[in-house]
């Protein structure tokens, strides 16, 4: 280890005198001795000053064992904050089912969270946020049962004797993502039941996919959570994103597409939505969206046969967009944009041969609204609306 100190003599305004001292401590006991070189050093008048982070530890090649064993790294040391965790090799997977926090983590192996909360860290005081700290892994990385805390997840680089880099989601309960920036692939499709919880503030930049089983998804857990979907992101598939404990919100500038997949829906519900980009369902898939949202530069798509977006009951839908800005809603070759208990608000934009249809809920309200397109009470059954303000 290195210490740097610091200490002034009497009361004199000189630069303070730097003492480097460099030893190396292992085994148990090392905590200990350290902090007692700290404790004499300080009953000497001397100041511990701060440091950058620590060291590169390197994983040595051992296949299919914990994380957490000192005896696996460099310095028989277990990484700390502030240090860069590497795992060079291509065959020698490992284990994380405990806390820790680094600086950075790159494997070229396999990786397997499987429990406890895996943060980035700088191991110093001072801000300290996601883009600060790189987690990538050249190969499968498998989430089952832990968090993953203020990094950045990035895409995994595939080497030439290893699989194609993918982040896999089980279907553990235990999950979870808590301030973090994903530019990787998430997939969510390979097993059943499959869900992620979100904490704090997370933007996806990159894939993730659901499947087709319709059980799997994000849950946004508390009413502090935010997720941004940028503009380069997607999500694909049938399930639910939706807010366990209210107060969420989400801004989608990229896609949310459902796809492919009769009978199965995707639900989309939070407290917020803010959508900046698109909303689809294609290829006869469903779409259903609850709660709040807000339409701004957005487009609200449905999309082949048997496609259907439906506005459920008790949901509000505000278009913030005006005629110049285009077609806002579009239903096409045989798809369907349904209003089945819902508010519109705002300036709501239909595409040249779309209509709105209204079903028979009483809950069918506009309010103060301008529409420009069609509106269509009859496919839907007796369709019912009811006018509020000046529409």
């Amino acid at each position: 280890m290195e210490l740097e100190l610091f200490f002034h003599r009497g009361k004199t305004q000189a630069p303070p005198k730097r003492i480097t001292i460099r030893r190396r401590l292992v085994g148990r006991g090392s905590r200990l001795r350290t902090l007692g070189l700290a404790a004499g050093l300080l009953g000497l008048g001397l100041t511990l000053g701060p440091t950058a982070h620590a060291a590169t530890k390197n994983w040595d090649g051992s296949t299919a064992d914990w994380y957490s064993d000192p005896a696996h790294w460099t310095l028989a040391s277990f990484p700390q904050p502030g240090d860069d965790a590497r795992n060079t090799f291509t065959n020698a997977a490992m284990t994380l089912a405990a806390n820790a926090s680094v600086n950075s983590f790159i494997s070229n192996s396999a990786f397997s969270l499987n429990g406890g909360i895996f943060s980035g860290s700088t191991g110093v005081a001072g801000p300290d946020t996601a883009n600060l700290h790189t987690l990538q892994v050249n190969n499968i990385f498998t989430l089952n049962g832990g968090t993953i805390n203020n990094f950045t997840l990035q895409a995994g680089v595939k080497q030439a004797s290893g699989p194609v880099p993918t982040v896999i989601v089980t279907g553990s309960g235990g999950n979870a993502l808590d301030n973090t920036v994903v530019n990787a692939t998430l997939d969510l499709a390979t097993n059943s039941n499959a869900y992620l919880r979100l904490f704090d503030t997370n933007t996806i930049n990159g894939a993730i996919s659901l499947g087709t089983g319709g059980g799997n998804g994000l849950h946004l857990y508390n009413n502090a959570t935010n997720l941004v979907l940028g503009s380069a992101g997607s999500l694909t598939g049938f399930g639910s994103v939706v807010q366990d404990n209210g107060g969420a919100t989400i801004t989608n500038n990229g896609i949310f597409n459902a796809s492919n997949a009769a009978g199965n829906v995707l639900t989309l519900g939070v407290t917020t939505f803010n959508n900046n980009g698109t909303l689809e369902a294609t290829n006869g898939g469903a779409l259903a969206l609850s709660n709040t949202f807000t339409n701004n530069s957005g487009a609200l798509k449905a999309v082949g046969a048997g496609s259907l977006v439906t506005l459920t009951s008790g949901t509000t839908f505000t278009g913030t967009g005006t005629a110049a800005q285009g077609n806002l809603i579009t239903a096409s070759g045989g798809g369907k944009v349904v209003v089945d208990g819902a508010s519109l608000l705002g300036t709501i934009n239909t595409a040249a041969g779309t209509s709105l249809i209204f079903t028979t809920n009483g809950g069918n309200n506009l309010s103060g609204t301008t529409v420009n397109g069609n509106l269509d009470l009859t496919s839907g059954g007796t369709g019912y609306l009811r006018l509020f303000n000046a529409d």
